[in-house]
């Protein structure tokens, strides 16, 4: 990643139109990436949409539920997906929540080929469900700081 503040700026409306075009018009999506030592964050869904889904995964999921089998798959090929958030689904919506997560998976293998991330991708239809992909350590963390920088906004 470049280092001035304006190149860093326009790299990552470059990465949010990549993510964006990936994840299609009727999803939203957060994406973290580590730059100059913070965690930044990029979406193109409402922040106010973005902090209370966020903070509801963070709720859902304690940090050591990312190591059970049940709370997270983790693929060699593809890193950490987790299950979206669940219980007492129809059929559709475990059809829905398993195609976001596969979804999420394989934009976040992509791009993160190239880079560190957190991606979090939602549809906010349906009881809404949020799947996520990380190839970074300490991502909750990272996203519970930037959820706690948001409580000042």
């Amino acid at each position: 990643m470049p280092e001035d503040a304006e190149a860093i700026k326009t790299e990552l409306r470059a990465i949010a139109e990549i993510v964006a075009k990936a994840v299609g018009p009727d999803l939203g999506f957060a994406l973290f990436l580590p730059v100059a030592g913070r965690l930044t964050y990029v979406s193109n869904a409402n922040r106010e949409d973005m902090v209370k889904s966020l903070s509801e995964w963070l709720r859902r999921t304690k940090p050591t539920s990312w190591s059970r089998v049940d709370d997270e798959r983790e693929d060699p090929e593809r890193g950490k997906w987790g299950r979206s958030f669940s219980s007492g689904e129809s059929p559709r919506q475990v059809e829905t929540r398993l195609s976001l997560e596969e979804h999420c998976a394989s934009i976040g293998k992509k791009i993160g080929e190239r880079i560190k991330l957190t991606l979090f991708v939602l549809n906010f239809g349906d009881g809404g469900n949020l799947a996520y992909y990380t190839n970074m350590e300490r991502s909750r963390e990272g996203v519970a700081e930037w959820l706690e920088s948001q409580k000042a906004r």
